[in-house]
């Protein structure tokens, strides 16, 4: 036994934030969230030559636009993209694509979302 009164300098007693995981309590939704952004694609702009004009007024025609869904992965931190896993026409399909994962991850270790998700893709 030591002489020296205990002190704070003294104490090798390790402080554990609860807010802050601890690598083995770590989850993959600590890490990283699944997102959907739209992608807005514009269809059939037709910009024609003419020589005689200079400007050329927006005749009021809709220009069809095309959204697109993209499931991505990011830092739940940063907002980072870490990987945009697929783009589909239906959000619906997005939406199933996303749920799919966040389900999944509730089952996978920090280490298996990566090999699964991240890892060689």
């Amino acid at each position: 036994m030591s002489d020296q009164p205990s002190s704070p300098e003294n104490s090798h007693e390790e402080v554990h934030n609860e807010d802050m995981p601890q690598p083995a309590q770590a989850r993959p939704c600590d890490l990283w969230r699944i997102r959907i952004v739209r992608l807005d694609a514009y269809d059939d702009f037709d910009f024609e030559w003419h020589d005689d004009i200079l400007y050329r007024e927006h005749q009021g025609k809709d220009i069809p636009i095309r959204g697109l869904w993209r499931v991505e992965i990011v830092s739940a931190t940063t907002g980072e993209l870490k990987r945009a896993m697929q783009s589909f026409e239906d959000r619906d399909e997005a939406e199933s694509l996303a749920a799919r994962i966040t389900d999944q991850s509730l089952s996978l270790s920090v280490q298996g979302f990566m090999e699964t998700y991240l890892v060689n893709h």
